[in-house]
C-alpha cells in the first residue's frame, strides 16, 4: 500500500508541475508577443501582411491559432503560401510567398492581373504591360479577385507559358488568343505580325521557326503560320 502511495504521489507531484509549467507559459507577460517579424513579401508590404495576421500585440504568443493567421494573411491574392512560427520568448514570425502578374485581361476599361496558373490578383486602371489574354471561357462575373480561371483556360496558360518559356522573351507579344487550344494565336504588334502556332506539340521547334521568320521578314505586316503538320511554315504579308 505504502508503495502504490508513492507511486501516485509522485504522479499527482507531476500533474501539478506540468499544470504549473503550463500556466506559467499561459500567464505569464514574459511571453507576451513584443515582436512580429515578416519575410519573403515584396509585392505586399509588411503592415498591411501584419494587419491582416490579426495578431494582437502583448497577446499570449501560445494562444493564437497559427492555421487561422495564415488564412487571414491569405485573404490577400497576391499571397500564395504563409508559415507562421512562433520564436521564443516574444516574436512571432510570418513567411510569405507571393503571386506574380504574369498577363491581364481587358475587363472593361479596366485590366484584371492575373498569375501564370490563373489566379485573380488585382483589377486596376493601369495597363501592366503585360501580355492581354483573350478568348477565355471564364464567366465575366466570375472574374473577381481571389476567384480563379476555369480550369479549361488554367490549362491553356501552361501552355501559353511553354511557348513564352521556350521564346524566352515575351516583351513583343501584346495579345494572346487562347480561345482553340488546337491554334493558340500570338499578336506582335511592333513586328506588325500574328502568330498562329498550332497546338502544345513541338513548342521548341516553333519558336526557333517563328524567329526565323520574324528576322527574314522584318519590317513586313502580316500572319505566320506555324500551325499546320502538313504544311511548311509560311508568311502572309498584308497587301
Amino acid at each position: 500500500r505504502f508503495r502504490i502511495l508513492k507511486i501516485i504521489l509522485k504522479i499527482l507531484l507531476l500533474f501539478a508541475i506540468i499544470i504549473g509549467i503550463l500556466l506559467f507559459l499561459f500567464i505569464s507577460p514574459v511571453f507576451n508577443i513584443k515582436n512580429i517579424n515578416v519575410q519573403g513579401n515584396s509585392k505586399i508590404n509588411t503592415e498591411e501582411i501584419e494587419s491582416l495576421s490579426k495578431i494582437n500585440m502583448n497577446e499570449n504568443i501560445f494562444r493564437f491559432s497559427s492555421r487561422q493567421i495564415e488564412e487571414n494573411v491569405k485573404e490577400n491574392a497576391y499571397i500564395d503560401t504563409v508559415e507562421v512560427k512562433r520564436k521564443i520568448p516574444d516574436t512571432v514570425e510570418i513567411i510569405v510567398t507571393e503571386r506574380e502578374a504574369k498577363y491581364q485581361l481587358e475587363y472593361g476599361n479596366a485590366f484584371v492581373y492575373i498569375d501564370g496558373n490563373g489566379n485573380i490578383l488585382e483589377t486596376s486602371n493601369e495597363n501592366a504591360n503585360l501580355p492581354i489574354i483573350r478568348g477565355y471561357s471564364t464567366a465575366q462575373e466570375s472574374i473577381q479577385v481571389g476567384n480563379k480561371l476555369v480550369d479549361e483556360d488554367c490549362n491553356k496558360l501552361l501552355t501559353v507559358e511553354k511557348f513564352l518559356r521556350s521564346a524566352k522573351s515575351n516583351d513583343i507579344i501584346t495579345y494572346i488568343d487562347i480561345s482553340n487550344d488546337s491554334d493558340y494565336k500570338f499578336e506582335l504588334p511592333s513586328k506588325g505580325k500574328v502568330a498562329y502556332l498550332g497546338d502544345d506539340t513541338n513548342i521548341n521547334d516553333k519558336i526557333v521557326t517563328l524567329k526565323e521568320i520574324l528576322t527574314r521578314e522584318e519590317g513586313k505586316s502580316g500572319q505566320i503560320f506555324i500551325n499546320d503538320s502538313n504544311k511548311m511554315p509560311y508568311f502572309r504579308e498584308n497587301v
